[in-house]
């Protein structure tokens, strides 16, 4: 278990550093991506300095506190709701206008935001102010239909 917390130590190092050096990466992508590759450093580093690595409790360890992280950075990085709060904070009084709220949080963060994501990882065009999707893009809703229908998913947001 020790190794596996140590691990998570280092993934936690690891994330902080590239995140803070790397602008062009994606957060959610980083972090993700660090945590596979330091679980295999961190074990490759075990049986470099170690006679013998406790494979299970390492994983359980590693895996249960880098999920738990993951969670919790996943909620912060894409809540809506906190980044509500925290512009709230920032404003005179913290207080705003229901109008002003709604336009800076529903139409730029829930709707053209997200139209630039789709557009820059390939799943819908933009031709004459008219999105379509691509075939990438149908293949995931298609996928994504059918994942809603195994959990019986009938609306999402």
């Amino acid at each position: 278990m020790v190794e596996g917390f140590l691990a998570f130590l280092l993934y936690l190092a690891t994330i902080m550093l590239r995140l803070r050096l790397s602008k062009a990466a994606r957060p959610s992508a980083t972090v993700v991506t660090s945590a596979a590759l330091v679980c295999l450093v961190a074990l490759a580093l075990c049986l470099l300095f170690g006679d013998a690595v406790p494979f299970w409790s390492f994983a359980a360890t590693y895996g249960f506190l880098t999920l738990c992280f993951l969670m919790v950075f996943g909620a912060v990085y894409k809540s809506i709701s906190l980044r509500i709060l925290l512009d709230l904070s920032r404003r005179p009084g913290h207080r705003d206008g229901y109008d002003a709220v709604m336009a800076r949080y529903i139409v730029e963060e829930s709707y053209q935001s997200r139209l630039s994501v789709i557009l820059e990882n390939g799943y819908a065009t933009v031709n004459s102010g008219h999105y379509a999707l691509t075939e990438r893009g149908r293949r995931l809703a298609t996928a994504v239909r059918g994942v809603q229908r195994v959990f019986n998913i009938e609306t999402s947001g």
